[in-house]
């Protein structure tokens, strides 16, 4: 490895991996006509991620430390779209459609890391029944809130069969994205509230 690689492995001193997410989501869409070429689309959604994991590695000098693995989910999960369009073309027949919108989108979800632990490894040690005897079930270990604000630009073609059979598509280009993340360790108390924030 290069020496950059090398500087940022020594500097490294925690890793955190949400992994093996398994989540249920309901969604609610709604689109309105203006005039006769324009439209409002938009959809809701939320739900629970009801199982998951967290693997915490501390590290010094590059060398591992400490690994805890702990069941990582919530209820906290919603998203919104809305979009203004127009139509831009459509066959005689009304059976081909082609149009293009701009639109905005918020995402937010929220993680949390729970006892028991499923794993727990100190210096080498296995303590993993000293921290669950120490730590009731269900406590709070970590919790990730992230959310995403984004500005959608695209297209829309559609083909009517029937009246009573469509195929319909976009294609979406994303030219700006804000990115939120709070990291907390409720356990921590040489640690603020939240105890890490990237933007």
């Amino acid at each position: 490895i290069n020496r950059l690689e090398r500087f940022e492995r020594y500097l490294k001193v925690s890793d955190l991996k949400f992994e093996k997410q398994d989540s249920n989501v309901i969604q609610l869409d709604a689109q309105l006509k203006l005039l006769s070429e324009f439209f409002i689309r938009g959809n809701y959604g939320w739900g629970a991620i009801n199982d998951g994991k967290l693997t915490d590695k501390d590290f010094i000098n590059e060398v591992e430390f400490s690994k805890t693995v702990n069941p990582a989910d919530n209820d906290q999960l919603w998203f919104i779209n809305m979009d203004l369009g127009r139509e831009l073309y459509h066959s005689s027949d009304k059976k081909f459609s082609f149009g293009g919108f701009i639109g905005y989108q918020h995402w937010q979800e929220q993680l949390v890391a729970r006892a028991p632990f499923n794993e727990s490894v100190l210096f080498g040690k296995d303590i993993t029944a000293l921290d669950n005897a120490s730590t009731p079930p269900n406590t709070s270990l970590i919790t990730w809130d992230y959310s995403y604000d984004s500005l959608k630009l695209g297209i829309d073609a559609g083909y009517r069969f029937t009246d009573r059979f469509q195929i319909a598509g976009n294609i979406v280009y994303i030219p700006y994205t804000d990115f939120s993340n709070t990291d907390t360790h409720h356990q921590r108390t040489d640690l603020k509230k939240p105890s890490f924030k990237d933007e």
